[in-house]
């Protein structure tokens, strides 16, 4: 069979998980000062209350959307994660369009786009995600940064829940040349649950992946944005999103993924 290059519209996703061997420490970090300003906000829809917090002039749900549309899922299929984690969409549920709809950056990119978000409020873009992580990460104490860039990790502390992450080591970690011991040492004094010190309240809610398998729950979080992408490759009736924002591992990254993967939901108000 003759190969095909093929420019494929990807959507984009974000990404968060746990690592390390014992319970944080009591002379764990020090945090600086932070007041969070937080809300509610109503979903006239289903009648659901959602908290709220202001961070870094953008007002973020502080929980994920558990608005039941077609093509939104519990992890598992269960409807008790329903209740804990929010729920699992498909990336054209999350932006209430049709499942045939293909390069739509025209209509969304850089946009307040609502899709599946209450009314004046909208699905956050790459760039709204980047503020977050970016304004999180100047929270973080001088040495403790520079420790875990050393040892090749990015700890998203401040936005982690305080509760539900399960502390267990990545696969094929890298300790910078620091025994596996130190490393967990050190990294236990800031890993598993987190502060919450910003109020988003970050949870390991997990994903449905390409493959139709749920995985990572208690471990990771991923997001979807509103933003689109081309990649080569693939098959013509496979066509990606950029999954949101991954937070896995202690790492963070935007990825591309099939937008048939069941994915996370925060909303940003316009």
């Amino acid at each position: 069979m003759d190969k095909v290059k093929l420019l494929i519209p990807v959507a984009a996703v974000t990404l968060v998980c746990s690592c390390g061997d014992d319970e944080p420490s009591a002379t764990g970090p020090k945090f600086p000062d932070y007041t969070p300003k937080f809300g509610t906000v109503f979903d006239e829809r289903d009648g659901k209350t959602y908290r709220t917090t202001v961070i870094n002039g953008l007002e973020w749900m502080a929980e994920n959307l558990n608005y039941a549309v077609d093509s939104s899922f519990c992890y598992n299929d269960e409807p008790a994660y329903c209740e804990k984690y929010g729920r699992l969409y498909r990336w054209e549920s999350a932006m209430a369009l049709d499942t045939t709809a293909v390069n739509v950056r025209q209509w969304t990119e850089g946009k307040k786009y609502q899709g599946v978000c209450p009314q004046g409020w909208h699905l956050p873009t790459k760039d709204e995600w980047n503020s977050l992580i970016l304004f999180a990460l100047a929270w973080m104490r001088a040495d403790d940064l520079a420790f875990l860039e050393e040892i090749g990790y990015i700890k998203w502390y401040y936005l982690k829940s305080k509760d539900g992450w399960i502390n267990t080591s990545p696969e094929n970690d890298y300790n910078g040349g620091y025994s596996r011991d130190y490393a967990n040492y050190r990294m236990s004094e800031i890993t598993k649950n987190g502060s919450d010190t910003l109020g988003f309240s970050l949870l390991p809610s997990g994903w449905r992946n390409d493959y139709q398998k749920y995985v990572k729950e208690g471990r990771c979080a991923a997001f979807w944005t509103s933003d689109e992408r081309e990649i080569l490759g693939g098959v013509a009736d496979n066509y990606f999103a950029i999954i949101a924002n991954y937070f896995c591992y202690e790492y963070h990254d935007f990825e591309s993924v099939g937008k048939e993967a069941r994915v996370s939901v925060r909303c940003v108000k316009d």
